[in-house]
């Protein structure tokens, strides 16, 4: 019987090299191809993760330990690897291209809901313009959304 304990560190706390790998443990499967879906426990650990990368050192401490555990897990679907947050439920964060030699100085871009609003907003603003007043109501509930993100 094998027992494993997942470390948490507190939210807003830098996470250890252990907790990070740790973290992407259960998403193995998924960004190797195996399942189709990343699993419950790989989304909370990301959410997880995601909460603790607030600081731009944070970010690139996180890929240097993903960078020391390349030549142990393999290689990976890099396009799973960036779609791993979104496809947990979480848009704020992009998760690198992994590979022995990742610039960790790029490490981790953060996308804030209140930056994709703002660069949606003038878009949708020129889309309704040209489309008319029956999307009227598609436009609003997108830009209310946005407000309340913020």
């Amino acid at each position: 019987m094998t027992l494993l304990l997942v470390f948490r560190p507190a939210i807003g706390a830098a996470p250890s090299c252990d907790a990070v790998i740790t973290s992407f443990a259960p998403c193995l499967s998924y960004l190797k191809n195996t399942d189709a879906v990343p699993s419950t426990g790989c989304c909370d650990n990301v959410k997880v993760l995601e909460q603790q990368l607030a600081e731009q050192q944070d970010r690139k401490n996180v890929c240097q330990c993903i960078k020391l555990v390349v030549p142990i897990i393999g290689a990976v679907n890099n396009t799973r690897v960036e779609d791993v947050s979104n496809n947990c439920g979480s848009k704020h964060y992009t998760f690198p291209l992994i590979s022995p030699d990742m610039n960790c100085d790029k490490y981790i871009h953060h996308h804030p809901a209140s930056d994709f609003c703002q660069y949606h907003r003038k878009f949708l603003l020129l889309f309704f313009l040209l489309m008319g007043l029956s999307n009227f109501i598609c436009v609003l509930i997108f830009l209310l959304q946005c407000t309340m993100r913020r």
